[in-house]
């Protein structure tokens, strides 16, 4: 049984920022994401400093950033190993990750390089009530 459930949010004019970031990503991108979930799903506790989840990371560094947690996995492609993340909302007492965008991550670049922006400004909408959530399909 799944503990936890994944939610798309959906701004004000109804557009879904994450699967705008998803659909462009190849098809390896999207199977490694597709797999991350319910594995994920099926884990209880993420954030047990005795059992880490390495696909799980809240963002608690930057103070800017507090609020967002990330989803990590990753794909190789071409023989190469490449990092991917989503960047949402970890409601842990709601059991709920809401999905805002993702990004590539290579060293300390993003690509988009404007993710965190992004994921900030949907986070602050999110937090006064704007848009709304949908089951992540």
């Amino acid at each position: 049984m799944a503990h936890w459930r994944f939610l798309d949010y959906h701004t004000e004019d109804d557009t879904n920022p994450f699967n705008q970031w998803y659909v462009l990503q190849g098809e390896e991108v999207q199977a490694a994401f597709d797999a991350t979930l319910p594995i994920l799903g099926e884990i209880e506790t993420w954030d047990d400093p005795n059992y880490p989840v390495s696909a799980f990371k809240a963002l608690t560094r930057n103070p800017r950033h507090v609020g967002l947690s990330e989803l990590i996995f990753e794909v190789t492609i071409n023989n190469r190993k490449r990092q991917y993340r989503a960047i949402g909302i970890w409601r842990k007492d709601q059991w709920d990750f809401i999905l805002l965008t993702g990004f590539e991550k290579s060293g300390r670049s993003t690509n988009p390089p404007n993710a965190f922006e992004v994921a900030i400004r949907l986070r602050n909408q999110f937090n006064q009530g704007r848009g709304t959530l949908h089951e992540h399909v």
